[in-house]
């Protein structure tokens, strides 16, 4: 069962720092779940990423949506 509702979500676009820490922060909170944390957004950086979590077509939505059990 899932105790915890952590997704990461991080775009292609970043920087090598910041797409480590995001690996490292999902590797941290994935003992908890049933299901891996981390999700790579193509063409997308830490701004841009919203648009993809407002689209309801996208597939980081549709993930969010999963996650929730919508």
């Amino acid at each position: 069962t899932k105790q915890g509702l952590d997704l990461v979500a991080c775009g292609s676009d970043e920087t090598q720092e910041l797409k480590m820490q995001s690996q490292r922060y999902a590797d941290k909170v994935k003992n908890n779940l049933d299901y891996d944390p981390i999700f790579w957004v193509q063409q997308r950086n830490h701004y841009s990423v919203l648009l993809d979590l407002a689209d309801n077509k996208s597939a980081l939505f549709r993930r969010v949506l999963r996650i929730f059990d919508l």
